[in-house]
């Protein structure tokens, strides 16, 4: 799907693949089309628990572990998301769930051009939010 940031146009399974081979995250699902927005990308992303900490366990069901992993699934996207070199782009983030079977951390990503990013991203990402 062909997305407007500014005056550049971008193919959001393009970003998508970009953002998964410079980037530890696995992308899970594209959900530009989910934003109703044509000046929006989103996207849904994985990260296992063994990259966020080597010697963890195979399983958690304790919360505060948990939130522990989500917190550092957070503090490593906005690292990682550095590395996206996109001008005059604003990216925002919320890792929102832990995936029990697959071991991983769940992060939704949106992405905004800078004009419209400072104002709509947050509301973005709440529509994104609800609909997962």
């Amino acid at each position: 799907m062909y997305q407007l940031l500014g005056d550049q146009v971008f193919d959001s399974e393009e970003i998508g693949k970009l953002i998964e081979d410079s980037t530890v995250f696995k992308l899970r699902e594209d959900m530009s089309k989910r934003t109703k927005r044509e000046d929006a990308l989103a996207y849904k992303l994985s990260i296992g628990v063994k990259e966020l900490n080597p010697d963890s366990k195979d399983f958690y069901n304790d919360e505060n572990e948990i939130d522990e992993f989500m917190t550092l699934a957070d503090e490593l996207a906005k690292a990682e998301l550095e590395k996206v070199n996109l001008e005059f782009t604003i990216k925002s983030h919320y890792a929102y769930s832990y995936d029990e079977v697959e071991n991983e951390v769940l992060i939704i990503v949106a992405i905004m051009h800078v004009q419209n990013g400072r104002r709509k991203i947050q509301d973005v990402l709440k529509r994104l939010m609800s609909q997962v």
